[in-house]
């Protein structure tokens, strides 16, 4: 499946498995305040983003992932996942963040772990949530200009949150 123009799906409710495995988007794509209740899949996805290069490529902020979310082997221009919550899985393995990535992950339950093995992150920064605990597997991860932020809550040391 491919989107020239972009897309956007802010404030939808996905009841059902989402999946658009191996898709390519051109434009923009906004998945902003959405509910994923099922498992998610961008497997293979390639987010271009706009012309600009200013706007994300694809942005998921506020979007909550109840149960799988799989990330692995997508190609992001820009993204951003600002106060989005993963319930299950978030699953990023072997994935390439080409341009500016803003992460900052929150469990739905207590804790919860992303997979980032062998991912490429050039550039952005990734922050621990306010509540509850995030930990990070990049075994085999290349990171290069991006900056890792604690927060006033966290009850560990930022190193401790990545393995």
């Amino acid at each position: 499946m491919a989107f020239e123009e972009g897309a956007s799906y802010d404030r939808a409710h996905v009841s059902g498995t989402f999946d658009l495995c191996r898709s390519r988007a051109v434009g923009s794509v906004s998945l902003t305040d959405v509910v994923f209740e099922e498992e998610a899949t961008f497997t293979g996805t390639v987010f271009e983003g706009g012309r600009n290069g200013q706007i994300s490529s694809a942005d998921f902020d506020r979007s909550e992932f109840h149960a799988t979310a799989m990330f692995d082997d997508s190609e992001f221009q820009t993204a951003s996942f600002v106060e989005t919550q993963f319930g299950e899985e978030a699953n990023f393995e072997d994935a390439q963040f080409v341009g500016k990535l803003t992460f900052q992950a929150a469990p739905v339950a207590e804790c919860l772990l992303v997979n980032m093995r062998r991912t490429v992150l050039n550039v952005g920064e990734i922050r621990q949530p306010d509540s509850g605990a995030t930990f990070y597997d990049m075994s085999g991860t290349t990171i290069r200009e991006v900056t890792f932020e604690s927060s006033e809550a966290s009850k560990y040391e930022l190193l401790d949150y990545f393995l």
